[in-house]
């Protein structure tokens, strides 16, 4: 038993059994058949329906089948056209012409032989024959394909040592053996043929035996048929030819003939695919160069269409063509000619290089867009393209000879590039070029940026990021009088040397370098601040201020005031013309502020500003609320006219006993006086002040609580009268006379001592 192989391996002899009972034949109709292939233990290993073309199988050599079909599946594909000659030649006469003319004689296989045999009327030469390959017969096609394929009439290709005869017999009985399985029931002897596998085979699988059932009926078991005794027939060996060659029998079988025999051949070559390649194309010629074609070439066939047909000949792989239209399409063919017929031709179309147009020039300008014209090109064409230098994601193409190129930025420098061009955009004819500004936007959020008395700063900006000069121009009043026009790149600019007070008009219009394309205009009104006021002048009475200045520098329409009590933070407004007002107020001894502007238009100069008081009114009569020893606490009436928390007074008080004087500035209208000696009268004066005047003054006197004390006093007679100091009248006039001392000491304030009884 031989070397048994693994599964995959089994399974592609298998395919290569199905491939091959699947080959076309004009002898018999399809039928069902079942294959089975058995080991030498009557076991069952592969079982395949297949539809068979045939009922015999001849010998075949199963291995070199399998090794074969593993080889074939590295081939590289091609597409094969097949040349088939009537003239009858040898094999290896047929051969030399087909590697002259062609590349082989045909090689079969499952993929091209429903093609060949379609309309066969004789038995043509292919390319194989036994010995081709020494190590394996009839494994190897003439242009050294691997056999993987083959449809060999029964009982071919005959083999030097031929298998016995097998008798036939009419009948048939098949003897059941042990079923291990169901299956379809096997059919008669008369449909089995027997296939017996050689050597290589047995060194590649346990394989040894091939049946194949034709019907409808099968089993996966294998069933040994049983003979009933019959006469024998013995058949006549057909003779075997040595070192044969194959030929395609006219129904689409093989079988090996003498390969000196005369028999029509069939040929074959892989498709050309070759390129055609152009160069150094201009206005009216090109250059062509292309692939040689396979083996020997005659010569090649260049064929050019288009507005003009050429046919050029040359044996070289590359040629040159003049006198061509500008723009123009045209088909180049070039055919190799092999043994005078026309390969398949390689194919490529080009362009001739357009002509460039003439006269372009530029009909209208916008900020974002330019409009271009110009005039046709000598020759072809199909359609013109605008290129904008440096500005690749802007195109402009048309195929009329004008284009209004768009997205593009106010006042910028643009060149235009135009071209002739192809349909297919593979070349282009030289650029025509013009170059032109775009028109710039206005400015944007034109203002005064500053002011003062003589000078004005103007600022805006600009819609575009690019370079512009502005042209500023000034105009003075409401007639617009012309003053200046200043040029500047910058975005703002300072007008000086102006007047005070005036009214005055700035417009601002961007330049770019061509005159031609200013921008829009834009203006505003712009005022110089008004002089302030001079020598402003206040005056007041109890109950209003007036206020007077002189004149400004300059112009000046209005003048705004203001008057606000610095106590009470209240606040008049007021316009005039003229150069005095007088502000009537209801505070007397307050502090007002006066501010004075210079107005024209909205525009106000810096301010003057100036206080004064209201004169002081006299206070109201004074009380005593309350004294002590050492104080005493005054209050005092304040007038309608007079505020009681914010006005101020001027409290004096003082003693003439003890040559005291003091004073204090308050707010309100009442005063505590501390520190005062008991018992001793004080004078106290009110007074209301306002801006360092004081009114007429309130008085009011007053003595502080006295301290009492126990005072002893002892009187020592010193008189020479006899009985005298022991006289009480006597005492009582010393007494009466030292409490009128006393009194007089005091300011009236006494204490009155007890006189003694």
């Amino acid at each position: 038993m031989g070397k048994k192989i693994d599964e995959d391996t089994r399974c592609r002899c298998v395919a290569l059994l199905r491939e091959t009972a699947q080959s076309p034949d004009n002898l018999r109709r399809n039928r069902r058949t079942q294959v089975t292939l058995k080991n030498k233990s009557g076991l069952c290993m592969q079982q395949q329906h297949f539809y068979a073309p045939w009922l015999g199988f001849a010998h075949v050599n199963m291995g070199k089948m399998a090794l074969l079909l593993l080889l074939g599946s590295l081939g590289v594909w091609a597409e094969p056209q097949y040349y088939k000659h009537s003239n009858s030649s040898t094999w290896e006469e047929a051969r030399k012409h087909c590697q002259l003319c062609y590349k082989e004689l045909v090689s079969l296989n499952s993929e091209n032989i429903q093609l060949i045999v379609q309309n066969l009327t004789n038995d043509y030469w292919v390319g194989l024959r036994e010995d081709l390959n020494a190590t394996m017969l009839w494994s190897v096609w003439s242009n050294g394909d691997p056999v993987t394929f083959q449809n060999w009439y029964p009982g071919h290709p005959k083999i030097l040592q031929q298998i016995p005869p097998t008798p036939t017999t009419p009948t048939t009985t098949a003897t059941p053996m042990p079923r291990t399985s169901t299956g379809p029931e096997p059919l008669g002897h008369d449909h089995i043929c027997r296939i017996e596998l050689e050597d290589l085979c047995r060194n590649l699988t346990n394989i040894t035996e091939l049946y194949i059932y034709n019907g409808s009926e099968h089993r996966n078991e294998f069933e040994t048929p049983v003979t009933e005794p019959q006469p024998t027939v013995t058949a006549e060996p057909e003779p075997v030819i040595k070192n044969p060659c194959t030929a395609l029998l006219s129904f689409g079988m093989w079988m090996e003939r003498n390969c000196s025999g005369l028999l029509p051949y069939i040929c074959y070559e892989d498709r050309f695919f070759g390129s055609v390649n152009f160069s150094n194309v201009t206005l009216k010629s090109a250059s062509f160069n292309w692939s040689p074609g396979p083996g020997n070439i005659d010569f090649y066939k260049l064929k050019l269409s288009g507005d003009i047909n050429l046919t050029v000949n040359t044996s070289y792989l590359f040629t040159d063509i003049s006198n061509l239209t500008q723009g123009t399409l045209y088909q180049i063919q070039v055919f190799p000619v092999k043994c005078g017929r026309d390969l398949n031709p390689q194919n490529i179309s080009f362009y001739t290089k357009p002509d460039v147009i003439q006269t372009l020039s530029i009909k209208d300008v916008g900020t974002n867009s330019v409009c271009l014209s110009w005039v046709r090109p000598v020759g072809n064409h199909d359609f013109y393209s605008v290129e904008v230098v440096y500005s690749p994601n802007i195109t402009c193409n048309s195929t009329t000879e004008s284009c209004l190129v768009t997205g593009l930025s106010p006042g910028t420098f643009y060149q235009f590039n135009v071209y002739a061009e192809v349909k297919d955009q593979s070349i282009v004819g030289d650029p025509t070029n013009i170059s032109s500004y775009t028109r710039p936007n206005k400015v944007v959020n034109l203002r005064v940026l500053y002011y003062n008395n003589t000078s004005i700063v103007l600022a805006w900006n600009k819609s575009e990021e690019v370079s512009l000069e502005f042209q500023v121009v000034v105009d003075v009043g409401w007639q617009g009088n012309h003053l200046l026009t200043q040029n500047t790149t910058s975005t703002n600019v300072i007008v000086d040397n102006l007047t005070p007070g005036t009214i005055y008009f700035f417009t601002v219009v961007p330049q770019v370098p061509d005159l031609t394309l200013n921008g829009e205009n834009v203006t505003i009104p712009g005022f110089t601040i008004p002089s302030p006021i001079s020598n402003l002048n206040l005056l007041s009475n109890e109950s209003a201020i007036t206020a007077s200045w002189t004149l400004p520098v300059g112009n000046a329409t209005q003048f705004n005031l203001t008057i606000q009590s610095d106590d009470t933070n209240q606040k008049w407004d007021a316009t005039t013309n003229l150069t005095q007002y007088t502000f009537n107020v209801n505070k007397a001894a307050a502090s007002y502020t006066v501010t004075v502007w210079t107005v024209v238009g909205n525009i106000k100069s810096e301010s003057v500003n100036g206080s004064r008081y209201t004169l002081p009114v006299r206070p109201g009569c004074p009380s005593v609320l309350s004294k002590s020893n050492t104080s005493i606490t005054i209050q005092w009436e304040v007038p309608p006219d007079l505020d009681n928390m914010t006005t101020q007074f001027l409290v004096t008080y003082q003693s003439s006993f003890w040559q005291f004087k003091s004073s204090s500035t308050i707010k309100g209208n009442k005063i505590t006086v501390d520190n005062l000696q008991p018992g001793t009268y004080y004078n106290f004066s009110i007074q209301t002040v306002a801006d360092n005047k004081t009114s007429d003054a309130v008085s009011i006197t007053n003595i502080t609580v006295p301290r009492r004390k126990n005072l002893t006093i002892s009187i020592q007679c010193s008189s020479n009268k006899t009985l005298y100091c022991e006289n009480a009248n006597s005492t009582f006039a010393v007494f009466q006379q030292f409490q009128e001392k006393l009194k007089s000491l005091l300011e009236g304030n006494v204490y009155y001592l007890p006189l003694p009884p």
